[in-house]
């Protein structure tokens, strides 16, 4: 499908307002990068991906692959790049996807793209020193949601068959979403700007009446189907965007008694907003959540008995 005028209009928008963001901070992180390497092989931007690692490192380490939000529709890796390169100070190399928007592509085509980078990393990791046995994912907002689906598709054959993707040799050892959009069921029949506007790229045409995509792309059907990996779901009060939705997502996971981990982030001083820690990696808050993130994934990296 050709995005329209006006989603064109909303992508470049949107590219401006993250590069003046970031150019103001002008953040700077010693690390060894590598970018826009292809994974798919076919010359395309949108399967670009980045590399960080430590500053001259020669060692094979643990491996964040990064999913970048964007509310499904727009955005790149660009606004991950602060958040993954501080990753890669902290003894961790990651790599920073691009991937098709929607509608260009829908939740399936999206996610085989993902699979084509996780596969990336298992192809390359002698190349790039990535130790593909500890492969952690990331995601905030729509990537949060991807990033789940990532999970949930390795640990279920019937959630893969369905998306035509086979899982990984080694597994993916853990994933963290920070703030994540996770269901499309509330967009179809709400009549508001937003949801009209969301529910004519994300359920094109049939789509909004198939109840079989529906319920394999959202996470509280999706997690109730088996395999859902325990999830580390961070958020912040002041997310004036999905706060209530991430909290009511932490209940159903609760309620469903899914193993999960759940933390709010709170500050004094500053009004934290949705994906704090992405878009403004130097605050103290944003750098206790990465902390908390990175430890998770620490934690999820020790060798399995």
């Amino acid at each position: 499908m050709i995005p329209s005028f006006l989603l064109k209009k909303i992508r470049r928008d949107k590219w401006k307002e993250n590069e003046e963001h970031f150019k103001q901070k002008n953040l700077i992180y010693d690390v060894d990068e590598k970018k826009d390497l292809n994974y798919m092989d076919d010359g395309s931007d949108l399967h670009n991906l980045d590399l960080y690692g430590p500053k001259g490192s020669t060692e094979t380490l643990p491996v964040v692959v990064l999913i970048h939000g964007g509310g499904y529709i727009s955005c790149d890796k660009f606004i991950d790049e602060a958040q993954g390169k501080y990753f890669a100070t902290q003894g961790f190399r990651v790599v920073n996807i691009n991937y098709s928007l929607q509608p260009e592509k829908d939740f399936i085509g999206v996610m085989q793209e993902i699979f084509c980078a996780l596969r990336w990393v298992e192809k390359n990791a002698q190349k790039y020193l990535l130790d593909d046995t500890q492969i952690f994912v990331y995601g905030e907002s729509a990537g949060g949601h991807y990033a789940m689906l990532a999970g949930a598709i390795q640990n279920n054959r019937e959630l893969g068959a369905y998306y035509g993707i086979s899982p990984l040799e080694k597994g993916i050892r853990g994933v963290a979403v920070s703030c994540p959009m996770y269901e499309i069921h509330s967009i179809r029949e709400k009549k508001d700007f937003a949801s009209r506007f969301l529910r004519s790229i994300l359920l094109p045409g049939g789509k909004r009446k198939d109840e079989a995509y529906v319920e394999h792309v959202s996470i509280p059907t999706v997690a109730c189907k088996g395999g859902f990996p325990e999830i580390f779901l961070l958020t912040t009060p002041t997310d004036s965007l999905l706060y209530r939705e991430v909290r009511q997502l932490h209940e159903i996971l609760e309620a469903e008694k899914i193993s999960h981990r759940y933390k709010e982030y709170t500050s004094e001083e500053r009004q934290l907003g949705h994906v704090f820690h992405a878009t403004d990696p130097e605050f103290p808050e944003s750098k206790a959540a990465s902390k908390d993130i990175l430890n998770f994934f620490r934690e999820k990296g020790h060798p399995i008995p």
